[in-house]
């Protein structure tokens, strides 16, 4: 089933390639670790960087906290076995941490915010009425190599097509 769900590769510091997707279970994971939803949590962050986006300003920004339990909470799922249980593969949030790149939270935001936008869309409907639009993305968001969404724009988490 995990194949199924359509994500974004993450590559971070440790250069393996992982996939993350925000899942039932990962915002779950997300609301227990941040004690906030998640849904309202991309929502602040959607508006925060639209009205930067139109003001031509920086942005107001999440905590790097928050930004990390985003990260931890989109990749987590993908590391789980069926039952739920963590595997040699799942990180914790201090290993996630680790791994971050401060310099480029802007691109870790970003690329978060790709993957919510793709995950809120749903599994694939092979119903060839409507196809849905969502992809997968490669993006590297460990030392030194990020970059922004493939088209460098902000991601819309309000989009309905």
């Amino acid at each position: 089933m995990h194949n199924l769900i359509p994500s974004v590769t993450v590559t971070l510091a440790d250069e393996v390639q992982r996939r993350m997707y925000f899942d039932v279970n990962a915002h779950i994971a997300f609301e227990g670790a941040a004690g906030a939803t998640l849904i309202d949590t991309m929502q602040e962050i959607s508006d925060n960087l639209r009205k930067a986006n139109a003001a031509k300003v920086a942005p107001k920004m999440p905590s790097v906290k928050m930004i990390r339990a985003l990260l931890w909470a989109g990749l987590r799922s993908d590391t789980l076995d069926a039952e739920g249980n963590e595997t040699e593969r799942t990180l914790s949030q201090h290993q996630i941490g680790a791994m971050m790149d401060l310099g480029m939270l802007m691109q870790q935001l970003h690329l978060i915010a790709e993957a919510f936008a793709i995950s809120m869309e749903g599994i694939p409907n092979k119903n060839p009425q409507k196809t849905p639009k969502a992809g997968r993305a490669s993006r590297s968001i460990g030392s030194g190599s990020g970059v922004l969404p493939s088209n460098g724009v902000l991601v819309d988490v309000n989009s309905s097509d």
